[in-house]
């Protein structure tokens, strides 16, 4: 992570940005108490360098946001799918002003294996419960749960509930 709480210190400074990694990951810009913004990147560093040379309307949204970021912080990921779920999770945490988008609660898909029943049932769900269940996930998509229910069910005898 990098950061600063130093308070002549200006983040997005092109000092700041040679020492930002080119790898995928999120960043998170802070204001003086709070997390403004979330977002990911597929290579940090030429995204906080669009930030750093924005020359949009001084009114708009962006400009007044980044006008109180206070410093920036970032994390690595492996993959730009691990950035977007890190992404998701972290504006679910921090409910940042800034983000519209993920604010609502909508969440990724999991997939619910009851497991009480005499013959454990497989659902696609996007709320995880604490009900007793396994959950497995999130993943990206509705679709990208089926490679996993297919290999359950072939490791375990369960039925596939009905959407």
């Amino acid at each position: 992570m990098h950061n600063s709480s130093s308070p002549s210190y200006r983040p997005l400074l092109d000092e700041y940005l040679k020492t930002v990694s080119h790898s995928p990951g999120v960043y998170q810009m802070l204001g003086k108490r709070e997390v403004l913004y979330v977002g990911k990147a597929r290579d940090l560093r030429k995204r906080l360098s669009q930030y750093a040379h924005y020359a949009g309307s001084a009114h708009s949204k962006t400009a007044v946001m980044l006008s109180h970021v206070q410093r920036v912080e970032t994390i690595l990921t492996t993959t730009e799918k691990e950035a977007l779920i890190l992404e998701a999770s972290l504006i679910k945490k921090h409910r940042p002003r800034y983000n519209v988008i993920l604010r609502d609660d909508k969440n990724y898909p999991l997939i619910k294996m009851t497991v009480k029943d005499n013959w454990p049932r497989l659902h696609v769900t996007r709320l995880r419960l604490r009900d007793g269940n396994r959950y497995f996930g999130p993943y990206t998509s509705s679709s990208a749960c089926g490679p996993p229910c297919i290999f359950c069910i072939s490791c375990f005898p369960c039925v596939v509930a009905e959407s």
